[in-house]
């Protein structure tokens, strides 16, 4: 049944440009969509590696006297004496804290792979 099926219907064949129309079609797929420019230019990276350079020369060249300018700071004025010893949790609320905080470093990962297919 289905030989007298495909006589009937014959062969058909395609045009003379077939192949040419697959082959342009093809490579404008192919061509890329978005060229890739990084956040941080080569630029700003050369300012950055010649300004820590140049802070490590000027701390080799010009040493700071710390017994001087640093004995000068009163730090315990800066830094709230706060006490965390009277805060007690019970190990539920550490588990929730942890499973908590990994589930939400976990999001981002999801979400790329995600965004990916």
């Amino acid at each position: 049944m289905t030989e007298s099926l495909v006589k009937e219907a014959g062969l058909q064949k395609p045009s003379l440009d077939f192949s040419n129309a697959i082959m342009k079609q093809i490579v404008a797929e192919n061509k890329p969509k978005a060229v890739y420019t990084p956040l941080i230019s080569k630029a700003v990276w050369s300012f950055f590696f010649l300004f820590a350079v140049l802070c490590g020369l000027g701390l080799l060249l010009f040493p700071i006297s710390w017994n001087t300018s640093m004995a000068a700071l009163d730090f315990k004025k800066f830094i709230p004496d706060i006490s965390i010893a009277a805060v007690t949790l019970s190990p539920t609320t550490v588990y929730a804290f942890v499973f908590l905080s990994l589930f939400l470093v976990q999001i981002p990962f999801l979400k790329k792979r995600l965004a990916k297919q």
